[in-house]
């Protein structure tokens, strides 16, 4: 074999390597209900992401600058075939090895001219928004406050009205809420940050059942901007 395919194949293989190293692989929805086990690797690789992002990203920019230079995504979104076939990339190779060949060499050709034009990989407009969803997701609370939450010195809220209007506010973005202790957790700093207002236990509110005032756990001096959240 030509020496020069040779290196092209070597080069090709390291980058895949390279690429390996920093792609994250994701299903859509579909997919996952036909396996389970994927979809606890899935979900176990995804939360481990949002730990790692959230544990480097402390203030409001954080370092999420650092990780959008280093994810790229790609998802596959075909639904997985209604027939598994046995030995699939054995036959892939006997039947289609010149073909996918070819078509490897055609994106190391583009790959390449990528990184002559712009130092990296091009990535598209598309491409783009998922990895700012995934980053925005790993931080979901503190995006939710900022869009709903303003300053207010004759307002309140409660805790559990904040996060009801979380929980309303995910999926409308397509991101899975975190779970309620985290919530718990990250609230409280959040607000102090974002509000400069501390956790207070005598937020009054009328009971529903028997029209009493009681006290509960929420934030003074804050309301949601869309009035509608929390009524």
């Amino acid at each position: 074999m030509p020496r020069n395919i040779l290196s092209v194949i070597f080069r090709l293989r390291k980058l895949m390597l390279v690429l390996h190293c920093h792609v994250i692989y994701y299903r859509n929805r579909r997919a996952r209900k036909h396996s389970r086990s994927y979809f606890t690797s899935h979900q176990r690789n995804r939360q481990t992401l949002k730990y790692r992002v959230k544990k480097n990203n402390r203030s409001a920019d954080g370092d999420s600058g650092a990780w959008k230079r280093r994810l790229l995504i790609i998802r596959f979104e075909a639904p997985p075939p209604a027939k598994k076939i046995p030995h699939f990339a054995d036959l892939l190779i006997k039947e289609e090895g010149s073909g996918i060949l070819n078509w490897a060499l055609q994106g190391l050709g583009m790959l390449l001219q990528d990184i002559q034009t712009g130092g990296d990989i091009a990535l598209s407009a598309a491409q783009v928004r998922i990895v700012d969803g995934l980053l925005a997701e790993s931080d979901s609370l503190r995006h939710f406050l900022i869009e709903n939450v303003v300053s207010d010195e004759d307002a309140d809220l409660t805790v559990t009205e904040i996060i009801e209007a979380y929980a309303e506010y995910c999926p409308l973005k397509g991101w899975d809420p975190k779970p309620i202790t985290v919530i718990q957790r990250e609230l409280e700093r959040l607000m102090l940050e974002l509000f400069k207002t501390t956790k207070s236990n005598s937020i009054m509110r009328t009971d529903k059942d028997d029209g009493k005032e009681r006290s509960h756990r929420g934030f003074r001096r804050v309301a949601f901007r869309d009035k509608e959240y929390g009524t």
